[in-house]
């Protein structure tokens, strides 16, 4: 029996910003408790922000065209807590989110040691949802 664990939806190319190490922290209106390895599921639905697409390295090109299903994992090791503008600006170049977008408070999922993994279609979810550990087998 596979081990299940949270799955996280993300936008594209988000979800691949994440995998390739650039975007080390997701930005939610709501907090989490949850410390511990989660899959990356990329939404069906697209960011068509053109600035995050030109973040996209080459050899992720092809991972950033994945819809509707896991692409990998991350530790979820922090929620960070953003009241002012200033504390969301400070990690810009963590999140990547336009400061125009701040809202508090906002909450900052510190992600850390992504890694890809084979393409498992699914439905997502807006929070998070199980699924079968997406390693499970793999060295």
């Amino acid at each position: 029996m596979s081990k299940k664990i949270y799955a996280l939806s993300i936008r594209q190319p988000w979800a691949t910003l994440i995998l390739a190490g650039i975007k080390t922290i997701e930005i939610r209106s709501w907090a989490t408790q949850i410390r511990e390895k989660i899959a990356i599921h990329a939404s069906s639905i697209i960011d068509d922000h053109p600035p995050a697409w030109k973040l996209v390295p080459t050899d992720y090109q092809q991972l950033a065209q994945l819809r509707g299903g896991l692409i990998g994992v991350a530790e979820l090791v922090q929620c960070r807590l953003y009241r002012i503008l200033t504390e969301f600006s400070e990690d810009k170049a963590r999140h990547w989110n336009e400061i125009e977008w701040f809202s508090p408070p906002r909450f900052g999922f510190v992600l850390e040691r992504p890694r890809v993994v084979s393409f498992r279609k699914m439905k997502g979810n807006a929070r998070f949802f199980f699924v079968s550990d997406p390693e499970d087998g793999q060295i």
